[in-house]
C-alpha cells in the first residue's frame, strides 16, 4: 500500500524498477541520484497509478523520457541532469497526461524548449526552477 518511494543517493539500477513496479499503489517515485535509464522506465511501462516521477544523472537522456510515454498516468516529471537533445524534448511534449514537468541542469539552451511550450502551452513548465520569459503559462510562484 505504499504511496511515495523517495530515497536519495540511491543505489537502485534499473533491475531494482522490476521490483519497484510490484508497488501497485505507488503514485510517486522519487529517485534524483540512482542510475535508471530508459531499461528501467519501461520496467515501469503500464504502472497503474503512477503519477509523479522524479529521477536524475546520465541516464535519463531521449530513450528514458520516449519511455515516459509509457506510463498510463504519469502527470508531473522532475529530471535533473538528463542530456537530451531536441529529440528528447520532443518526447517530453508527447506524455499524454504530463501537466507539469521541472527540467534542471540540462545542457540545452533555453530556446531548445520553445516548441515544447508550443505544443504543451498547458503543461507547468520550469528550467532551472523558473519559468521561461516566453511560457505561455508563467505565473509569479
Amino acid at each position: 500500500n505504499l504511496l511515495q518511494l523517495k530515497l536519495r543517493e540511491s543505489p537502485l539500477t534499473d533491475v531494482s524498477m522490476i521490483e519497484i513496479n510490484k508497488l501497485q499503489a505507488l503514485m510517486f517515485l522519487n529517485l534524483p541520484h540512482a542510475d535508471i535509464t530508459a531499461v528501467g522506465i519501461k520496467a515501469l511501462a503500464q504502472h497503474p497509478n503512477l503519477q509523479q516521477l522524479r529521477l536524475g544523472g546520465p541516464g535519463i537522456n531521449d530513450d528514458a523520457v520516449e519511455a515516459m510515454q509509457l506510463l498510463p498516468e504519469l502527470r508531473y516529471v522532475h529530471i535533473i541532469g538528463p542530456r537530451l537533445t531536441e529529440k528528447g524534448v520532443q518526447a517530453l511534449a508527447l506524455i499524454p497526461k504530463l501537466q507539469s514537468l521541472y527540467v534542471d541542469d540540462c545542457d540545452l539552451p533555453e530556446e531548445a524548449w520553445d516548441e515544447l511550450l508550443k505544443q504543451r502551452p498547458d503543461i507547468h513548465f520550469h528550467l532551472d526552477q523558473q519559468h521561461l520569459d516566453r511560457d505561455p503559462g508563467k505565473h509569479p510562484h
